[in-house]
C-alpha cells in the first residue's frame, strides 16, 4: 500500500481557501464548543507544547 501524503503546496492552497471564512468557521467552533461542553469564558489556557522541526536534516 502506498503512502500518499498531501504536498505543502496543497495544504497552502486548502488554507488559503478557507482564509474568508476563517473567521466565521473560528466563531462557529467557539460557540458550539460553549454549548457542547458547558464551559465558560472566564478561564484561558495556553499550549506550551514544543515540537522539533525536521525540515534541515
Amino acid at each position: 500500500m502506498k503512502d500518499y501524503r498531501p504536498s505543502f503546496s496543497t495544504i497552502a492552497r486548502f488554507i488559503t481557501s478557507l482564509e474568508p471564512n476563517l473567521r466565521t468557521i473560528f466563531s462557529a467552533l467557539c460557540q458550539q464548543i460553549l454549548k457542547d461542553c458547558s464551559i465558560d469564558m472566564d478561564t484561558a489556557v495556553l499550549n506550551g507544547t514544543k515540537i522539533e522541526a525536521n525540515a534541515n536534516k
